[in-house]
């Protein structure tokens, strides 16, 4: 129980660390063309969507991209309403290619041809 806790309480420690880490780094790496795009791909709510919904498509991954929002703000790149937009099109997008898969008929294995090993080796 106690090592639980401890346990929960260490990682809860590192996640914080890391997270005081990125931010400091990401106000590092902040100049005056990073700012403005994310100023412009964020301008309206729907922008935020589609600018995360396009940003989760290259590395299929909410995850990453709700994180690095997240990062954003904290450093004090993004206001709060633009990283939840770019949130929202993370997770539309990973709702969607869910969806997409889902749907897609791929063939059972039970129905295709297999050979078994032990009909291979005798």
């Amino acid at each position: 129980m106690l090592g639980g806790i401890v346990q929960a309480a260490g990682g809860l420690g590192l996640f914080l660390l890391g997270t005081t880490v990125m931010t400091g780094g990401l106000r590092t790496m902040a100049d005056e063309r990073l700012l403005a795009t994310l100023a412009r791909t964020t301008k309206w709510p729907f922008s935020g969507v589609c600018t995360g919904a396009i940003a989760t498509a290259s590395p299929q991954s909410s995850s990453v991209i709700s994180v690095a929002a997240v990062g954003y703000v904290l450093a004090e790149l993004l206001t709060f309403s633009q990283a939840l937009g770019i949130i929202f099109g993370a997770k539309i997008t990973v709702f969607v290619g869910c969806r997409i898969r889902h749907n897609v008929r791929w063939p059972k294995l039970s129905s295709m041809k297999s050979v078994s090993l032990q009909h291979k080796l005798s």
